[in-house]
């Protein structure tokens, strides 16, 4: 049965357009609750759910913990909807508690380098990331179309299909500036063929190119550089939540903490 299941909501995934490294993950934590349930896939409650987190406490990583149970309350509610179940018990179940992890900007020294040397290509995705706080998806999903010169904004589609519009700065102008002109629907980062490139694509080719500048940095960090320096200077969490596309003001205040301590940092060199 266990084989069936996964096969049927396999399918289903793929046809939503999630990506194979999701549906693999998926896959793992799926053979997981297989074996903890056995026969009782169909009948499980939310006190199986929360007994096989728990059991994994030490063998899973707090974010794999929470994965693990967003995971199976997908599965479940792909059942519901197939009326395999009458209900999704991990709606009733307690969510584990993942303590939120401190962002980690790039350092000044990160972004000037990274800025300086490689592909014309990489640098203006790193622009992107540390001068207006864009997610690799964002990125993928850029065109020249969306990027407004006259009114300086740029439309981003965000988390969700959700859509916001961030400011051109002065630090990022001169690097956009060569895509003024260009075809609307052209791709702001193309792949080796002239063609739009993966969100997954864009991370590993930003962290490899950080590496080439001798910087072990990922790409969400210019992210957290953007944002971190942003609230430095207005000391505003809304603008900043607005800016950086947070569904809630929780996820902005994270970089308040960063801000002060190098605020803090800085006046004891003093």
């Amino acid at each position: 049965m266990a084989d069936g299941v996964w096969d049927g909501w396999a399918t289903a995934m793929q046809s939503r357009g999630l990506s194979t490294k999701t549906i693999r993950s998926r896959g793992v934590f799926y053979r997981s609750w297989c074996k903890w349930m056995g026969d009782g896939l169909l009948n499980a409650g939310h006190a199986d759910i929360e007994a096989w987190i728990a059991a994994h406490a030490e063998q899973w990583r707090p974010e794999s913990r929470k994965r693990a149970f967003s995971d199976i309350k997908q599965l479940y509610r792909y059942l519901a909807r197939e009326d395999l179940v009458s209900r999704n018990p991990a709606t009733l179940a307690y969510p584990p508690k993942v303590p939120r992890a401190e962002p980690r900007p790039a350092s000044t020294s990160a972004v000037k380098d990274c800025l300086s040397s490689g592909r014309f290509i990489d640098r203006l995705a790193v622009s992107f990331m540390a001068y207006a706080g864009l997610r690799c998806v964002e990125v993928s999903r850029l065109r020249c179309g969306d990027i407004d010169f006259a009114d300086g904004i740029i439309w981003v589609e965000g988390k969700g299909g959700q859509q916001r519009f961030v400011f051109i700065n002065r630090e990022l102008r001169p690097w956009i500036a060569a895509l003024d002109g260009s075809h609307p629907h052209t791709p702001v980062y193309v792949g080796m063929r002239g063609g739009p490139v993966s969100a997954g694509t864009v991370s590993e080719r930003i962290a490899a190119h950080a590496r080439a500048t001798g910087h072990q940095v990922t790409a969400h960090q210019f992210r957290h550089y953007y944002a971190t320096r942003l609230y430095e200077r207005c000391s505003d969490l809304l603008a900043v939540k607005a800016q950086m596309g947070h569904a809630s003001t929780a996820t902005t205040e994270v970089y308040t903490k960063v801000a002060q301590e190098m605020i803090r940092a800085a006046a004891l060199k003093f």
